[in-house]
């Protein structure tokens, strides 16, 4: 794995190197590969990434990306197979990862964490060791592929995780609050990161139950923290 700009490598094997990219400053450790040799070969490839939900800035952060290598149309023999290649990579205030790890590199933001082969078929076990500098909610994207030029087509696995560094604030992901009262919107609003915009009340309600009628941004759309979400309230329908 490498390292990125504004970092200095503490374990870092001599063909590695350090990349510069001027955006977040992050530092990228050791990787260890533990494919185990002679051991029953995987039924399927996955890749699986355990990171912390939470880290503080400027503290060592474990990332670990474990699973099982397995080409298709490899033997039950262990490195009888394709090769195969583990491309990760950080982004910060990503909503999702590129479909291939080509695409993930090109975005302006992604942070290139490392390309690691491993043997097929075999499991293995890779922990990338991170300092972020930045506060962010970074994306974790992880590409299992075939051989050196596997990175332009689908990966034959894929896995991401989200973690929030530096308590960064959350990205308002705006949910759906249609059929709530306003004080249950505002609070489902709130935390998810969005606030409450202009409220707009029907004539004449006496002292009738009001819900949210519409909302003016759809639910799933992501936008900055705080976003504002104009709601529209009519009279709580009587049940029948």
């Amino acid at each position: 794995m490498r390292g990125g700009a504004g970092t200095r490598p503490s374990h870092m094997h001599s063909e590695d190197t350090v990349l510069r990219i001027p955006r977040i400053p992050l530092f990228i450790g050791t990787v260890v590969v533990a494919a185990l040799a002679g051991a029953a070969p995987a039924l399927a490839s996955s890749v699986t990434i355990s990171a912390p939900a939470t880290a503080a800035t400027d503290m060592l952060i474990n990332i670990v990306y474990s699973g099982s290598a397995d080409a298709p149309g490899t033997s039950d023999v262990t490195g009888s197979g394709d090769n195969m290649s583990l491309r990760t990579f950080f982004e910060p205030g990503a909503s999702s990862c590129a479909d291939t790890s080509a695409q993930e590199k090109a975005r302006p933001k992604a942070q290139f964490d490392g390309n690691q082969f491993i043997i097929s078929p075999a499991p293995y076990s890779l922990t990338s060791t991170a300092t972020f500098t930045t506060p962010a909610i970074y994306r974790i994207c992880a590409y299992l592929e075939i051989g050196l030029n596997g990175d332009v087509v689908a990966p034959v696995a894929f896995a991401d995780a989200v973690m929030n560094v530096g308590n960064a604030p959350i990205p308002c992901t705006v949910p759906k609050v249609t059929g709530l009262t306003l004080a249950a919107a505002t609070k489902k609003l709130t935390t998810a990161g969005c606030a409450v915009g202009k409220v707009k009340k029907p004539k004449k309600t006496g002292k009738k139950v009001l819900v949210v009628k519409s909302q003016d941004v759809a639910d799933t759309v992501v936008f900055e923290h705080g976003r504002k979400i104009n709601l529209v309230l009519k009279v709580k329908p009587k049940k029948k």
